[in-house]
């Protein structure tokens, strides 16, 4: 995929975002066409950097001009000092980010109203984590032993667990902590008897 985009400027097999896809499903992500769209003030986008241009006002505060690509569009965002610098050694060409943006109030009724970024996490680093706390929800009792095998392994997650049976909801939280990372929640999602995992 990195010589698709250094080649024809795009990605054409696959968007690097698709290896994110459960971390983005759980923190409800929208695509940047999307939060275009609609009415929401603020959301979380994902974007993968393309190029990167820093700049400096007229006072020499330096900016930034990123242009980023998800599976709907290339879009470009204005970064500017305080999350510049905080982020400035992880903003490369290729890496893809989690980010808090925000519709400028002031111009609500224009249609090309600027988004501001809040906030930017690297999704390399959001899918290393340990999640603590984790609430699982499954259909039947009768699965209990399955997801046992699956979460067996003792770490630094508080493990919740939902059943609905026979019209009555049972909730109870396991008494040792156990691993649950990303590559968990993606092995999971794939179960027929999850029905839910709350972060």
């Amino acid at each position: 995929m990195s010589k698709e985009l250094e080649s024809v400027g795009f990605y054409l097999s696959n968007h690097p975002l698709e290896d994110y896809k459960d971390a983005l499903d759980q923190y409800r992500t929208k695509s940047f066409k999307d939060f275009e769209e609609s009415i929401d003030s603020e959301s979380f986008i994902a974007g993968t950097v393309m190029s990167i241009k820093e700049k400096k006002t007229a006072k020499g505060t330096p900016f930034a001009i990123i242009k980023f690509s998800d599976q709907s569009k290339v879009f470009e965002l204005f970064i500017f000092s305080e999350i510049l610098e905080k982020n400035r050694e992880h903003l490369i060409v290729g890496k893809s980010f989690l980010l808090t943006v925000i519709k400028d109030r002031e111009h609500q009724e224009n249609r090309f109203r600027r988004i501001n970024v809040r906030k930017i996490l690297s999704l390399d680093n959001i899918v290393k984590m340990n999640y603590p706390n984790v609430e699982i929800q499954i259909y039947s009792t009768d699965n209990l032993e399955k997801l046992y095998e699956i979460i067996k392994e003792r770490g630094n997650s508080k493990i919740k667990i939902s059943i609905t049976n026979d019209d009555k909801n049972y909730l109870f939280e396991l008494k040792d902590k156990r691993k649950f990372d990303y590559e968990t929640l993606k092995y999971l999602n794939k179960e027929d008897f999850i029905k839910k995992i709350s972060l």
